[in-house]
């Protein structure tokens, strides 16, 4: 499966995963430049649960903020929407998804959603692989020293090195072509 791109970024070193959700975020935060994924960061954003759906929205984009005005160029790399039982947690999911790519649009960052078992096949070799099966090989890629901790985020890191191996490879078609 192919990645949606809202725009490609020619040159995407710095790639910024997110793995969005409505108590916890995750944000893993990559540098593919030279061929090589080095590690720069990953951490929660926490939203507390005691705040209204609009004020959860807001204490988000007050804490991804950052992110944006660190790296004035940079890729966000998001998970695809996938169907859930509970359609009330997938719309707040979605809320915060739509929080997130917008303020990457306005910032003038290509925006590009990759399905959650593109991701997992990617890193693990398995598209059904655990939470903890992830944030083994996340460790091992970019060689941490520790496992990359809550495991969103290493979900989020998950899908930066995912994007960038797969954007080395269209790299590398088109030096072919």
């Amino acid at each position: 499966m192919t990645p949606h791109h809202s725009r490609i970024n020619p040159n995407p070193e710095i790639v910024v995963g997110l793995d969005p959700g409505s108590r916890v975020s995750g944000i893993g935060i990559i540098n593919s430049g030279r061929g090589r994924l080095t590690h720069i960061d990953h951490y929660p954003i926490r939203i507390p649960t005691t705040l209204t759906q609009a004020d959860k929205l807001v204490t988000f984009a007050e804490k991804f903020q950052p992110v944006l005005d660190r790296y004035p160029t940079a890729t966000l790399v998001i998970e695809s929407l996938f169907t859930a039982k509970n359609v009330n947690s997938i719309l707040k999911l979605s809320h915060v998804r739509g929080v997130a790519m917008m303020m990457a649009a306005r910032a003038g960052w290509p925006v590009v959603e990759l399905a959650p078992a593109t991701i997992k096949v990617s890193v693990t070799g398995y598209g059904r692989a655990t939470k903890e099966q992830v944030q083994y090989m996340v460790q091992r890629i970019l060689k941490l020293s520790e496992l990359p901790d809550p495991p969103d985020c290493a979900d989020a890191l998950a899908m930066a090195i995912c994007y960038a191996g797969q954007a080395g490879l269209r790299r590398k078609m088109r030096m072919r072509s």
